[in-house]
């Protein structure tokens, strides 16, 4: 009796797994069909971005809305700066080396005014690095902050009541230790 009850399970059991091999090949026909749809359909989103052509980026010439036109730019480094940061015990201090982007028709003028005005630009940056607390460093967004905040004080300060010349402020290091 136990011999029967065995083969009747055996029997039972031979058809799902058979089964159970025929719903994976189809679960993996259909995963092979949706992945194809989905190549074609990103593919036909990218001819549509590039305006329905064939042509890739690189081919296409580039292309600037009336009106505008980009400057070739140039750079004035300021010197190093170092200024403890505002923590207790001032055992935080920061190393930052600053370049100035100007257009090159401001080069020199900017240039010329930095190098005489070198001492007082780098005191203000000192004070005001300083000033600046260590969660106030940290972080892409503070350093945009900073680098906007910079940016405003050398223009307004070398030429206050006059268009700005300095473009960008970029920083060519930037260590907190």
């Amino acid at each position: 009796m136990a011999d029967e009850t065995t083969e009747q399970t055996a029997e039972k059991a031979a058809p799902l797994e058979g089964g159970a091999k025929k719903n994976l090949m189809v679960f993996g026909v259909m995963l092979l069909v949706t992945i194809a749809v989905g190549a074609g359909g990103g593919m036909f989103a990218a001819k549509l971005a590039n305006g329905g052509g064939s042509a890739t980026t690189k081919d296409a010439p580039a292309t600037k809305p009336a009106g505008e036109h980009e400057e070739e730019m140039a750079s004035v480094k300021l010197p190093a700066i170092i200024a403890n940061l505002n923590e207790p015990k001032m055992q935080r201090y920061i190393h930052v080396v600053i370049i100035l982007g100007v257009t090159k028709e401001n080069q020199s003028a900017v240039s010329d005014l930095v190098a005489k005005r070198k001492e007082e630009i780098k005191n203000w940056l000192v004070t005001y690095l300083s000033n600046l607390s260590m969660e106030e460093v940290r972080g892409a967004t503070n350093l945009n902050r900073i680098q906007r905040e910079i940016l405003d004080m050398v223009n307004e300060h070398l030429f206050p009541n006059q268009k700005p010349r300095i473009s960008r402020v970029l920083f060519e290091e930037f260590q907190v230790q």
